[in-house]
């Protein structure tokens, strides 16, 4: 799809091109089956390298953070149940969210001495799943 100034905007999981010799997957995609997709939503750009041509996607909007591995971010607690904690992200690090994302935070990755401490804000350290 292309967007009102004629670059192509992309949604994560949407196939862009067949990786070639010469056409290789950059940041913010992946390859599957031959074929790079997007793993973000955005704009594609093919970037021209000594070996052949890369194709990137990057975020639509400047300024916008998406939590990751390793992220700090700062939740209000919407509800909790005995395996769980429905949050909404507000912050990643220092940067204050357009929106809130929706999260969830598991028992087992609490420590064990926070487990029954009552609060409506949290501060989260991302990890992968």
């Amino acid at each position: 799809m292309k967007s009102g100034n004629g670059h192509i905007v992309c949604v994560p999981g949407q196939r862009i091109c067949e990786v070639s010799g010469n056409i290789l997957a950059g940041e913010g995609t992946y390859t599957f089956n031959k074929y790079i997709y997007a793993s973000l939503a955005g704009q594609v750009t093919v970037v021209p390298t000594e070996d052949g041509q890369v194709v990137k996607v990057t975020l639509g909007r400047q300024g916008t953070v998406m939590p990751e591995a390793g992220s700090v971010v700062t939740c209000r607690v919407l509800s909790v149940n005995p395996n769980q904690a429905t949050v909404l992200i507000i912050c990643v690090g220092s940067n204050k969210l357009h929106s809130p994302v929706s999260g969830t935070v598991k028992k087992q990755n609490v420590r064990d001495y926070q487990i029954d401490t009552r609060c409506t804000i949290v501060f989260v350290q991302m990890t992968l799943f």
